[in-house]
């Protein structure tokens, strides 16, 4: 799976659900399903994991009910999604993953001051660019630039230890260090060829105007069919920077729908892009009125 040989690992983790049917194995089965385009089919399997959730293995059940959110809220399902973060926290009080879903509901619902006190308990219990970036982000959604920049430097400065995948990605869309987020993906690629380290290798490439290479990387994150606002972001940011109009709108508008799946600037940057892209169609139709 690692390697992105999606198709070959279904009969080994088949195999294993059959000779033992538990929590992890119930995990990773959705989490294969997810990855090859089927949210629908991804819950079902969770409803059955958290199942065998039990106090005995909290972290693991926390694991489970909050992976369980990330499948609602990327359904917009806001509601079901605080739920099972919620049950996730109260299997482990401080659960990163859970308090940066919670964050990331409440965010996504306009309640941005609120996320806050979440996602500092979490990027400061993990330290990984993903929470960091989040908080980050989220201060300046607040108003709270200073604040920000004192998280956007430690993230600098750890990122690529703890995450480097993550951060080369954070790097590309912020413009910072562009020639390091590069070597930092083409690093992970000797490791892991998975949809995201795939994607990750497009937005570094982008980011240094290596566009005809960020294309062919960005077609390969999307072979698998992985339903991911991010993928579907960098897609249509790439085909904008290449000129193609119509694949732009057609990736941006599918982030879009999952727009809450996304860093807050994430979000503005494709709002903007999309709205480029849809200005630049009605300009096209007026010309050809006239």
């Amino acid at each position: 799976m690692e390697q992105g040989r999606l198709q070959q690992a279904i009969a080994p983790y088949q195999k294993m659900i059959n000779l033992r049917p538990d929590l992890e194995g119930y995990l990773r089965i959705a989490h294969v399903r997810w990855l090859k385009g089927d949210l629908e089919g991804a819950q079902e399997i969770m409803e059955i994991a958290v199942t065998g959730g039990s106090p005995r293995e909290p972290e693991s059940t926390a694991w489970a009910y909050t992976r369980r959110g990330s499948y609602e809220l990327q359904a917009g399902k806001f509601e079901a999604a605080s739920r099972s973060a919620d049950t996730a926290l109260g299997y482990v009080e401080t659960y990163p993953a859970a308090l940066l879903l919670k964050a990331r509901v409440l965010t996504a619902s306009g309640n941005v001051e609120a996320s806050i006190p979440l996602l500092q308990d979490a990027a400061r219990r993990t330290m990984l660019p993903e929470y960091q970036w989040a908080l980050a982000d989220t201060l300046r959604e607040a108003g709270k630039t200073s604040d920000a920049e004192v998280v956007e430097r430690d993230l600098l400065n750890s990122g690529a230890i703890n995450d480097p995948r993550t951060f080369a990605i954070y790097l590309g869309t912020r413009s910072q260090h562009l020639e390091k987020a590069l070597a930092l993906a083409q690093a992970e690629l000797t490791n892991r060829m998975d949809v995201f380290t795939l994607d990750a290798m497009a937005w570094a490439l982008k980011a240094n105007g290596r566009l005809a290479e960020s294309r062919d990387y960005s077609q390969k994150s999307l072979q698998e069919g992985t339903y991911d606002g991010r993928l579907f972001y960098h897609a249509g940011s790439i085909a904008l920077a290449s000129g193609n109009y119509q694949d732009a709108r057609t990736w941006f508008k599918r982030a879009d729908a999952i727009k809450q799946m996304l860093m807050p600037s994430e979000r503005k940057d494709l709002a903007q892009q999309f709205a480029e892209v849809k200005a630049r169609e009605t300009t096209v139709a007026l010309s050809s009125s006239n």
